[in-house]
């Protein structure tokens, strides 16, 4: 199999199926690649144009269902280390999901740089990786007015039907975070959970008690004590733009 080589990624701006404006190309260049298995949490085998290669997965979920033998997908070359790159997104129906979480993270940044996100409008990143109550919190961000906001985003490409569910395995880490938000709160933060279905068949989020119950209750509680939970889709297109829905309905609180 030879890859392809994609110089650059576009991204639009979508609400619903309809896209409504082009902001132009991002410095993601990526290439294809056919997965052949999961070799553990954090690596992949896949073939590439130069044979079978070792592929880093940046997301340490369960992805049930989307690292099938055989499936297209999108990777990030690099120059040094035991891989050939890292997994960045595989063929879904109507698009790729995106899969790696830094991808995710620089995609949200860029939207929320973009005033794209009508729920942040007006904050910039202060800092990442704010260590707060014993926990790194993803985001430190800030308003016009100086109000201060805690903010921890969360890969939920996990789809059943057109529902995106996180955590896809028991995370404990995961309600630890939301733990430290409901503190925040009580600090006199803002908090917020954002969570990030990167899938083309996303258009609602909800937490999936079935695998997390705790999680789930833990969620529920937040919301009570002032701590916000936001979602939206941020996927590749089958022409392989990136698709932003800033915002999707979040159920079953």
């Amino acid at each position: 199999m030879r890859a392809k080589r994609i110089l650059s990624i576009t991204l639009v701006f979508a609400l619903s199926e309809k896209v409504l404006l082009v902001l132009g190309s991002i410095p993601l260049e990526l290439k294809r690649c056919v997965v052949l298995e999961r070799v553990n949490r954090f690596v992949v085998n896949a073939l590439t144009d130069c044979g079978v290669d070792p592929l880093n997965l940046r997301n340490t979920g369960r992805l049930l269902g989307l690292l099938l033998r055989g499936s297209e997908a999108l990777y990030k070359p690099k120059s040094s280390g035991k891989t050939r790159g890292y997994l960045v997104a595989v063929k879904v129906e109507g698009g790729y999901a995106i899969l790696d979480t830094h991808v995710q993270a620089m995609l949200w940044e860029l939207a929320l740089s973009r005033g794209l996100l009508e729920a942040l409008r007006g904050f910039r990143v202060k800092r990442r990786n704010f260590r707060f109550q014993g926990s790194l919190i993803d985001y430190f961000l800030e308003g016009e007015k100086g109000d201060l906001m805690l903010l921890e985003v969360k890969s939920a490409v996990h789809v059943e039907g057109s529902m995106a569910m996180y955590p896809d395995a028991p995370s404990e880490r995961g309600r630890r975070h939301i733990e430290v938000l409901i503190e925040a709160v009580k600090k006199g933060f803002r908090a917020v959970v954002c969570f990030i279905a990167s899938h083309p068949s996303a258009k609602a989020f909800r937490a999936f008690r079935e695998v997390d119950p705790l999680f789930s209750s833990k969620l529920s509680l937040a919301v009570k004590r002032g701590v916000e939970v936001m979602a939206l889709n941020i996927y590749l297109t089958e022409e392989l733009q990136v698709a932003l829905i800033p915002q999707i309905p979040v159920t079953s609180l």
